[in-house]
């Protein structure tokens, strides 16, 4: 089908994930730098998670970071693989610029998406020692 295929008369065919790095092909390791930068954010809530021996309001306080900047790191992140597919440079102040216009919308639409997920991370956490509900939670995470 030719409408599917990403091919001007000079170029060779490729599989998907080719054609794929061939549109990004001069800014993949700025792609990847994005998300390592979004692997960051996670980081303050798994160290909450890690470690039960911290106080209490520390471990609170890094999981909602995450759970703040999480939302707003993913819609930046597709944001700028979507702008890098139009072949748009991606670089800082594109990202801020992102940031600025997709803060609010990701906190809207991904944050129950995303806190859905985390209630159900942290009951299991809590509830270890209770099989069946330990068991119910696993599959409602799974689902």
């Amino acid at each position: 089908m030719p409408f599917l295929q990403d091919l001007s008369p000079t170029d060779e065919a490729r599989s998907p994930l080719w054609a794929s790095f061939a549109t990004l092909a001069d800014q993949v390791e700025r792609l990847v730098l994005v998300n390592v930068g979004w692997a960051l954010q996670l980081m303050p809530g798994l160290v909450a998670l890690a470690f039960p021996e911290l106080p209490t309001w520390l471990r609170v306080a890094l999981a909602l970071y995450s759970a703040t900047a999480l939302p707003i790191a993913t819609a930046v992140l597709y944001a700028l693989a979507a702008e890098a597919c139009r072949g748009q440079h991606v670089d800082l102040g594109l990202a801020m610029e992102l940031c600025r216009s997709f803060a609010a919308p990701a906190l809207r639409v991904l944050a129950p998406l995303y806190g859905t997920f985390g209630v159900l991370v942290w009951l299991l956490v809590v509830v270890r020692g209770i099989t069946p509900l330990t068991t119910a939670l696993t599959l409602a995470l799974l689902l």
